[in-house]
């Protein structure tokens, strides 16, 4: 079986709901894992950030989108209730730092790929700032990457003081999704309130 195939497969059997708060925008979300559909699976919450996937060269489970109407998504390493699997190398070293983002000579770290095809149901609950936009809309997310904690293009961020904005909370169960999904979320075009922190990464 390819490995595009068994995605859509897994996607196709998964029935999980995510409820997320949008970091920076200020939303949060529900999340269902979908597990098989004869189990009712349990709802947790947490952040979401948002990446546009068509300008990475990989992402640690090999396509950049999800299959089957889901939008990719990137796991995070230190979610605590999204399972096994998210294990990231690497050490938080700010020498690779050059500013906001790492030096062009820096290798991101080698991610575990148990995660790859999960799917989930995000369920936008409401945004960190008060805002209302899109409450009780969702999506279907596929899991197509990992958004390590020990990632430069997360630790060099010092312009963005919470954690969880940068997958680096590990009380905190993080998604960065595709920016298609956005408006999906929100029923706003995020070039229309794209934040002034830079949450796109």
């Amino acid at each position: 079986m390819k490995f595009d195939d068994m995605l859509k497969t897994r996607c196709d059997m998964l029935l999980p709901i995510f409820l997320v708060a949008f970091a920076g925008l200020g939303n949060t979300l529900s999340i269902l894992p979908r597990q098989n559909m004869t189990a009712v699976p349990s709802a947790m919450t947490g952040v979401a950030t948002f990446v546009d996937f068509p300008h990475q060269q990989n992402t640690v489970c090999g396509p950049v989108s999800g299959a089957n109407g889901a939008f990719g998504a990137a796991a995070g390493s230190i979610s605590p209730g999204l399972g096994p699997g998210g294990t990231c190398q690497g050490t938080i070293d700010m020498s690779v730092c050059d500013g906001q983002v790492p030096i062009s000579a820096y290798v991101p770290p080698s991610c575990e790929t148990n995660r790859c095809g999960q799917c989930y149901q995000v369920t936008n609950q409401g945004g960190r700032g008060g805002d209302a936009s899109g409450v009780g809309q969702s999506i279907v997310v596929q899991i197509i990457d990992a958004c390590p904690a020990t990632n430069a293009w997360n630790f060099c961020k010092t312009d963005v003081p919470d954690l969880a904005q940068k997958c680096m909370d590990p009380g905190t169960n993080s998604l960065d999704i595709a920016l298609e999904a956005y408006t999906g979320l929100t029923g706003q075009s995020y070039a229309s309130v794209k934040p002034a922190t830079g949450l796109v990464s």
